[in-house]
């Protein structure tokens, strides 16, 4: 697990997502534990960014594969593109 002390010293950005997926966990109600693989995943998502990332791939190949009329690629994707530019992954 990933240190609950943000850069800044407050609480760190994932650790809401950490202590949501630990009460499922350790609930006396959650008698099967895959009832919480979908605050597992959040938790995870928030540390990889994996899913957010391959939605940012996805537009940008869209992106490419449209054209203007005049038969150009648009001005967004003329610059050289990264999964960063578009402004969906921050850290």
């Amino acid at each position: 697990m990933v240190s609950a002390i943000g850069l800044t010293g407050g609480s760190s950005r994932c650790f809401p997502e950490w202590q949501s997926f630990l009460e499922c966990y350790t609930a006396s109600s959650t008698s099967d534990v895959t009832k919480c693989q979908a605050k597992s995943a959040d938790y995870y998502e928030c540390l990889h960014h994996k899913k957010e990332k391959g939605r940012a791939i996805l537009i940008a190949n869209e992106m490419l594969k449209r054209k203007d009329e005049e038969g150009k690629l648009l001005d967004v994707v003329k610059k050289q593109f990264s999964i960063d530019s578009l402004g969906l992954v921050k850290e």
